[in-house]
């Protein structure tokens, strides 16, 4: 499989904390970039694509996102991938069989981290495993896991282009 510039689509190594193994996140990437396979699995989850800082290489990989206006989409992140968005960079979008492109920027601010997380968890609840979160029967966070992974996660805010 490649992108829309015929550059293969990497793998990223497998994320911490209940990320998904690599060989999980390949198959996943090919049905959100398959144009009638997408709608199995895009409700919550994108492709999002970056250009290594030091390596130069293009990386592609499935994450949960929230769309927070018609312009803007946020996600959070355990992975180190986060480290070639800072300062900003240009990312590619695969949103629902749809290529978009944007400008993505890393915000390391703890309040705007659980933000995202609880933002993610209200639009994804079975995601809380992925956050190393068990939801207490009344579907309330306990705090102490809710600050675990806050300080172990980067929210990456991301700006479409027109």
């Amino acid at each position: 499989m490649t992108t829309d510039n015929n550059q293969p689509i990497t793998s990223q190594p497998s994320e911490t904390a209940g990320g998904a193994p690599a060989f999980v996140q390949t198959i996943v990437k090919t049905l959100l970039c398959t144009p009638l396979l997408h709608r199995f699995s895009s409700k919550n989850v994108m492709v999002i694509g970056f250009t290594g800082k030091k390596s130069g290489k293009q990386y592609h990989t499935p994450v949960t996102y929230v769309e927070d206006g018609p312009r803007t989409i946020y996600l959070t992140t355990d992975s180190k991938w986060w480290r070639n968005l800072v300062g900003g960079a240009p990312v590619t979008l695969t949103v629902r069989g749809k290529r978009l492109t944007g400008n993505a920027t890393v915000v390391d601010d703890p309040a705007e981290v659980e933000r995202a997380i609880r933002g993610v968890l209200q639009k994804a609840p079975k995601d809380a495993d992925a956050y190393l979160i068990k939801p207490n029967l009344d579907g309330s966070l306990k705090p102490a896991e809710v600050s675990r992974a806050v300080a172990a996660r980067k929210k990456i805010v991301i700006t479409l282009d027109k």
